[in-house]
């Protein structure tokens, strides 16, 4: 009698025993499928609408905000922290994609179902609804099947914050807290614009890359800060690579933004720049080759806080030439002061005024000289038009007669026949002799003539 091997019962009894224990918390679903038909330029499509779910742990239940990556939901800083750990892991060549994230109780519920009946997921392990780390919304599962990612996160997932917590599960990794912080989703700010402005590096935690890593070229020992990204013009309706730095604002305001452009790599003249401010965008395009340097996008008016950043474009409408690099190095951001016009010089003073000379003094003045005396008057002349004073025309024997004409003060003179000449009046004022002669010099001829007539 042969006897009985006892090693498949014991196997038979295992996978019986297996499949009726209830999976708890651990390994909860086989290896995801390799994302072969993924659209790599669809990477890291974030959409930062917000809903509230309720989340579990070890059965306990609590409030959470879900946000949606690559097109799953996952908890908000669970989200921001992935999206800046891809940014990072997209600029060393590596794709990592999520698979899957944020589970409901009753997505929870449906997978346990299907693991317990063997009717559904291909029967995949699952834990029981409350006990799964994907009710978190803090555990995603990862695409490590993609050539470098399981590499890059044992590498590097640390840095950012993730951790794997399933040994038997390289694709399970988790995020509860750590790294730079920062993310598109109203987390952390990666960094706080100031009043006094702020420049932002493609190096820093501001900078997000996104597309096809291979066609992102990092160039060392230039730029603004050593270091700078660049692709190339792609002639399509849709981005392919594209860039954005973000921006949060310590204080509402006017703000000049700029971007590093130039050298070898700003090449190409039509490169797209969108502007988010203020819950606007606006499209603004520039010549890279333009200027090897600082260029200026625009002055903008920002609201206090998140949810707005500056965004490039690869992509172009038209033919594009050969070769048209497109630069990703840095923003700078500076507040806006409106210039003021130069003011007016100061007016020159008008010279001060030449004192008026002081007034030459009078001279003296010439004493009027004295009075020169009036000459004494000279008598009117005879009215009878003789300058005889002996005769009185008006005798009628022609000789002399007494003057009865006198006036007052007058002196009567009379001569007599022996040619003496008598007076009435011893006192007279001088009276008319000769026609202009004065009285005195009359008597005086007379008397001179009286003289010599004696004589002879």
């Amino acid at each position: 009698m042969s006897r009985l091997n006892p090693l498949p019962l014991v196997l038979f009894a295992i996978v019986a025993l297996t499949g009726c224990i209830e999976a708890t918390e651990g390994p909860d679903e086989s290896a995801p499928e390799a994302l072969s038909d993924y659209d790599v330029t669809e990477q890291a499509v974030v959409d930062c609408a917000e809903r509230t779910d309720t989340g579990y742990t070890s059965g306990n239940a609590f409030a959470i905000t879900v946000v949606t990556v690559d097109g799953k939901p996952v908890e908000r800083e669970t989200a921001n922290a992935f999206v800046v750990m891809q940014a990072a892991a997209a600029a060393d060549g590596v794709n990592i994609q999520i698979v899957s994230g944020f589970r409901t109780n009753a997505e929870q519920q449906r997978l346990y179902n299907c693991y317990v009946n063997c009717n559904c997921n291909n029967c995949n392990l699952a834990a029981r609804p409350g006990y799964s780390n994907h009710q978190s919304g803090h555990a995603l599962d990862l695409n490590t099947s993609a050539g470098g990612v399981l590499s890059w996160l044992n590498s590097h997932g640390g840095s950012f914050g993730f951790a794997r917590t399933v040994p038997s599960e390289d694709w399970h990794w988790e995020w509860w807290g750590g790294g730079p912080g920062g993310g598109p989703c109203g987390g952390e700010p990666c960094s706080v614009v100031g009043a006094g402005g702020d420049t932002l590096d493609d190096s820093g935690p501001c900078f997000q890359a996104f597309g096809p890593a291979q066609y992102w070229r990092q160039v060392s020992g230039e730029g603004n800060a050593g270091g700078l990204r660049w692709t190339n013009a792609f002639a399509a309706a849709s981005p392919s690579c594209w860039a954005r730095w973000n921006l949060n604002f310590a204080q509402a305001g006017q703000y000049g933004v700029e971007v590093n452009t130039g050298g070898s790599w700003g090449v190409w003249g039509q490169t797209r720049y969108t502007v988010r401010h203020a819950g606007a965008d606006e499209t603004v395009t520039i010549d890279q080759s333009a200027i090897d340097g600082w260029q200026a996008l625009g002055v903008f008016q920002f609201a206090e806080g998140g949810e707005q950043h500056v965004d490039v474009f690869d992509n172009y409408s038209g033919t594009i030439p050969a070769d048209q690099h497109i630069m990703a190095d840095a923003v700078r951001v500076t507040p806006w002061v409106e210039p003021q016009p130069d003011p007016d010089p100061d007016p020159v003073p008008d010279p001060d005024p030449v004192p008026d000379p002081d007034p030459e003094p009078d001279p003296d003045p010439v004493p009027d000289p004295d009075p020169v005396p009036d000459p004494d008057p000279v008598p009117d002349p005879d009215p009878t038009g003789t300058d005889d004073p002996l005769v009185d025309d008006d005798s009628p024997d022609g000789n002399a007669s007494p003057n009865t004409d006198k006036t007052p003060g007058e002196e009567a003179t009379q001569v007599q026949s022996n040619g003496a000449v008598t007076s009435t009046c011893t006192t007279a004022p001088v009276g008319r002799g000769v026609a202009g002669t004065p009285g005195a010099v009359v008597l005086a001829l007379v008397g001179g003539a009286l003289i010599v007539l004696r004589r002879r």
